[in-house]
């Protein structure tokens, strides 16, 4: 029984801790910024897996030459991260740079929330992936 309750405490814990609160000032003045600065100050980190020794797709610019970024070939299983932009390095290093886009809600006075996308040229394989 005191497993479960440390369990608990930890779980309200984390929770607790994952919604911060800022200064109004501090958020106004982000928010009058554009919201890059809250943007950036809430970043999430990404983690992209790999299976069976073959690289990811990674992100990539969603517009390119002021159009919609074609879609990438799909490839058979596992080769996933064919004919798409991988990582070009070993694993557990950190990956090449990627664009993230994200969007803000001023919900109400007491909650702002933001949104981060990425864009993949594709997703899967050709049994199941989109482009």
């Amino acid at each position: 029984m005191t497993m479960l309750r440390h369990l608990v405490f930890m779980a309200f814990f984390v929770l607790a801790c994952a919604v911060s609160s800022v200064p109004d000032k501090q958020m106004n003045d982000w928010l009058d910024a554009g919201g890059i600065p809250l943007a950036m100050a809430a970043q999430p980190m990404w983690f992209f897996g790999q299976s069976q020794n073959q690289p990811p797709c990674y992100p990539t610019r969603a517009i390119q030459r002021g159009k919609q970024a074609p879609g990438g070939a799909l490839c058979a299983f596992p080769e996933v991260g064919g004919h798409c932009r991988t990582p070009g390095r070993k694993i557990a290093n950190p990956g090449p740079d990627f664009p993230i886009y994200y969007t803000y809600n001023k919900c109400n006075n007491d909650e702002i929330r933001v949104a981060y996308n990425i864009f993949f040229d594709k997703d899967g394989t050709i049994v199941d992936g989109h482009r």
